[in-house]
C-alpha cells in the first residue's frame, strides 16, 4: 500500500501543474499517515514536481482520528507547515465528533454526500443539519465543501445556506464543473 500511495502522490503533484488555479485533493489512508517516511515523500515529490503545495489538499477521514496519537498531530502539523491544506472528509457520518474540529486544525470540512443526494436538501431536518455544519465551519474559519452535488438546484440551495464549494460529478443534465464555474455569473 505505501508504494501505491507514493505513486498517487507523485502523479497528483504532477497533474496539479496541468490545472493551474484549481485544487487537487489526495486522500491519505491511516497507513500513510502512520508511515514514518510520509513527510520525506512529500518533500521529495514537491521538489521533483515543482508543484505548488498551496493548491494541494490532503483529505483524511474521521476514522483516522479515532486512534490519533501525538505522532498523528506532528504529521498533520508538518504537512501544514509545508504549505499543504488538510481537509476532514465525509463529515457528519461514521465517527463524527465536534471535538475533532477543536483538537485539530483543518482548512476544509467536507459535508458527506448522504446529507445532499437524493433530494435530502428538500427535507427541512437535513437542510438544518447541513446549515449547522456550514455555520460551525465558517465560525471556525474552515472552508466548507458539499459532497455529492449533482444538480444545479442542489447547488443553489447550498448557496442559500452559505456553502459555495461543491464536489460532485455525474452525467446527463446533472451538475458539471462547467456549470459550477459559470453559475456565479447569474
Amino acid at each position: 500500500m505505501p508504494i501505491l500511495g507514493d505513486w498517487i502522490i507523485s502523479q497528483a503533484f504532477r497533474d496539479s501543474l496541468r490545472w493551474p488555479g484549481l485544487w487537487v485533493s489526495i486522500n491519505l489512508s491511516p497507513l500513510q499517515i502512520s508511515t514514518a517516511g510520509l513527510i520525506n515523500t512529500l518533500s521529495r515529490e514537491l521538489r521533483i514536481s515543482g508543484a505548488d503545495p498551496a493548491h494541494i489538499v490532503f483529505e483524511i477521514t474521521e476514522g483516522l482520528l479515532l486512534n490519533s496519537t501525538a505522532d498523528t498531530r506532528k504529521t498533520f502539523d508538518a504537512i501544514r507547515a509545508m504549505g499543504f491544506k488538510i481537509s476532514l472528509d465525509d463529515f457528519g457520518t461514521g465517527y463524527s465528533s465536534l471535538s475533532y474540529l477543536q483538537d485539530f486544525t483543518f482548512d476544509k470540512l467536507k459535508i458527506d454526500r448522504s446529507f445532499i443526494c437524493d433530494g435530502k436538501l428538500q427535507d427541512p431536518r437535513s437542510a438544518s443539519l447541513v446549515k449547522a455544519v456550514i455555520d460551525v465551519g465558517r465560525a471556525l474559519g474552515i472552508e466548507v465543501v458539499a459532497e455529492g452535488v449533482e444538480y444545479l438546484s442542489e447547488a443553489r440551495i447550498l448557496q442559500a445556506l452559505g456553502c459555495y464549494q461543491f464536489q460532485g460529478g455525474s452525467t446527463d443534465e446533472r451538475f458539471h464543473l462547467s456549470k459550477q464555474l459559470t453559475m456565479y455569473e447569474n
